[in-house]
């Protein structure tokens, strides 16, 4: 991707023209090398101008995003990882609104809510559901542009945001949520989990996933201390 840097800026979105970018190994890969760790595209695409960048949650929706990428007119790029899924009860394609996200266990009761994306969500969110555990889920598929209106609901409803990241922090997820309450004058308790500024070592997932803090377990136990 980063080689390539070049004619996705000057050739695709400085005319805004609408090509799909299907970008693989995204996030930690494991044993393919410290040099194949999919973690910095977001933070290399984001300041783009026109690119629209997603990640899907599962096969069902990474079908309803790729069918939408087709359907509009800007550059599109679907972020996946390394790996082979199964769709377990396939769905019908639909369109997906850009920049719109979804939440799952959404309360009154609930203060804190843990927004996350790709196959992380699901992990997350099967956590939250087997343990019935108090907190809302966000499916944040669109990395840019963001869903600023469930941003904003969530932070004068006073809820405490922790955004669950495995990238770099630096560029991704977070940087874009912060700036937008940055923007809006708007005040709630955030807590960060994601890589930071490092490059990553060879290793399994788990194993690079629980040394640099962002396995599912560590998540939990922030949430539950940004609960208190």
């Amino acid at each position: 991707l980063q080689r390539a840097y070049d004619q996705i800026n000057h050739d695709v979105c400085r005319m805004d023209l609408p090509v799909v970018f299907g970008i693989d190994h995204a996030g930690i890969v494991g044993e393919d090398g410290e040099t194949h760790q999919g973690v910095f595209d977001i933070g290399i695409l984001e300041p783009l101008p026109n690119l629209i960048i997603a990640q899907p949650c599962d096969a069902n929706e990474a079908r309803s995003l790729l069918y939408s990428a087709f359907a509009q007119n800007h550059p599109y790029a679907i972020r996946y990882p390394k790996g082979m899924v199964s769709i377990e009860g396939r769905k019908e394609r639909e369109l997906i609104e850009t920049g719109t996200w979804t939440i799952e266990n959404d309360s009154p009761d609930h203060r804190t809510v843990i927004l996350t994306y790709g196959s992380d969500y699901c992990r997350i969110l099967e956590k939250v559901q087997v343990n019935n555990l108090p907190y809302a889920v966000v499916n944040c598929r669109f990395l840019k542009p963001i869903d600023e209106a469930m941003v904003e609901r969530l932070a004068r409803e006073g809820k405490n945001l922790l955004i669950y990241e495995t990238d770099l922090k630096c560029g991704g997820l977070g940087d874009r949520v912060l700036s937008l309450l940055n923007e809006k004058n708007l005040s709630c308790k955030v807590q960060r989990i994601g890589i930071p500024d490092i490059y990553i070592e060879q290793g399994s997932s788990r194993q690079l996933r629980r040394k640099l803090g962002i396995d599912t377990e560590t998540v939990l136990k922030c949430a539950a201390e940004l609960d208190r």
